[in-house]
């Protein structure tokens, strides 16, 4: 990270968007994952 990018909101606000994006898909994927998981289990959880 350079220290000069860090006063400039868009470049702040696309790091930021960049990893809300990537935290939903992430969330998204283990949710999945999990209806997937007690799909095959029967919802026995």
């Amino acid at each position: 990270l350079v220290t000069k990018h860090i006063d400039e909101p868009d470049y702040v606000n696309t790091l930021m968007l960049q990893l809300v994006q990537k935290l939903v898909e992430d969330q998204h994927r283990v949710m999945q994952s999990h209806l997937i998981l007690n799909h095959h289990i029967g919802f026995t959880i």
